[in-house]
Formats: C-alpha cells, structure tokens, sequence
C-alpha cells in the first residue's frame, strides 16, 4: 500500500472523528452525514491494514536478467508471484546497475544469463558454483540469497534435452529430477505462452537441427536451457 495515502486516510479519518465531536446534537443531518463518511473511511483504513498484513513476511526476489531472456523471465514472475509467498519482480542488467540492491534475507537475488551475458552471473558464480545444479547444460541454483540460471550452449546435448522436452509436452514427470515431486510444468506454461518464439527455436533439438553451427545453434540451446533451469528453480523454490 502506498505510504502516502495511507498517512492521508489515517490523518482523514483522525480529523472526521474531532469534527464530528464539534457539531451540535441539534445538527442531526450534518452529524449522519458525518457518520456516514466516518464509516467509509473506517472501511478503508481496514483494507489498508488487511493489505499491509498480506504483504508481511513475503521475500522479495529481483531476477536480474540478460535481453535475450525477457520473455522466459516474464514468464518466470508471473508463476513465482502466484506461488503467494514470494514478490518478484524483473531487472534488465543495465536497469540493476543503477542501485545494484544487494542480497539479503529480505531481497534474493536471482541472475539469469551465462557470465558472458550477465556480469552479475560472472561476479556471483565463483562464489555459488559449488550449490549449482547441472542438468543437460542447464545450471541452476545458488545458497540462501543468490542463484543463478544459465546455460552452456554446448549441442552436445541436443539429444538429452529433446527427450526432456519430449515428455513435459506430453505431461510426464521426470522422476530423476530432484525437483520431481513439486512438478507444476512451467515448460510446457512457457511453450503454449510464447508458441511464436518457439516455433523458431525448438527445430534445433529435431534432426533438421543438426544443420545449424556455430552461434545460433549454441545460442538456442542455451535458450532451452534456460528455460529448463527456470523450470527446476520454480519447483526447487516451493516449500
């Protein structure tokens, strides 16, 4: 809720209860009128504090991400936010650089993007390699105020991922990951979202996609890598 209109409805309701103290008994329509106004106002000064009540206790979490992502993080937001116990909200690196908040046990801190992309990712990950998972190229995790997700690019592992993707398409859960058991699909969340974008990207994990080299081909495996690392953070993140 916003601070200054908070300190308005509260100073507003303050001085209703002295005016209405200061109209004569014999005013009986000036003091209903009053009464009434003292009523909405005491309305709003109970949402208001019903609002800041919800928002206690939640964690904020600033993703600080790479351009090319932006998509995937909207997403990402969209399904953390619903999760209800976590406020997220999403950086662009050149956007972060300008207060560069730092982690805390109020604020976490997630980079998203390799070292090359993201400097952030480059400064925290020395610091966090050892908690990060690693699955098909696709890194992911980070202690109790950071995490990073980012991909290898490396083609390398075309196969094992298009049978990853395989079975989130057709709703199976992979019980070898070790996020299985909070499965909430966000692949195929993000797929149905931003069909156009994949339409373009996913033919690299077909045979057809043996015939792409060098930058853009590592650059979409990194994509789906991403995305695949953004799926096991969401479920890793659920208590």
């Amino acid at each position: 809720m916003d601070d200054t209109l908070q300190r308005k409805t509260h100073n507003a309701f303050a001085s209703l209860c002295v005016s209405i103290k200061a109209i004569p008994t014999a005013s009986r329509g000036a003091r209903r009128e009053a009464f009434l106004c003292l009523q909405v106002l005491s309305y709003c000064k109970a949402t208001i504090q019903k609002e800041d009540k919800n928002h206690m206790g939640k964690q904020k979490l600033i993703i600080v991400y790479a351009d090319a992502y932006k998509e995937l993080v909207e997403a990402l937001v969209q399904k953390v936010n619903e999760l209800g116990n976590v406020n997220a909200v999403m950086q662009m690196v050149a956007e972060y650089d300008t207060h560069k908040t730092p982690p805390s046990d109020e604020c976490h801190l997630l980079f998203v993007g390799d070292g090359d992309e993201n400097p952030y990712t480059a400064f925290y990950y020395p610091k966090i390699a050892f908690r990060l998972n690693n699955e098909c190229g696709a890194y992911y995790g980070g202690d109790k105020t950071r995490a990073i997700i980012c991909g290898d690019g490396d083609v390398s592992h075309r196969k094992q991922l298009k049978i990853v993707f395989d079975k989130q398409r057709k709703g199976e859960i992979d019980q070898s990951s070790p996020t299985a058991k909070n499965h909430i699909g966000f692949i195929p969340f993000a797929l149905v979202a931003f069909s156009a974008t994949f339409s373009l990207i996913l033919p690299i994990l077909t045979l057809g996609g043996m015939f792409l080299f060098g930058k853009a081909q590592k650059r979409k495996i990194r994509y789906l890598q991403v995305l695949l690392g953004m799926d096991r953070f969401l479920e890793s993140i659920i208590n």
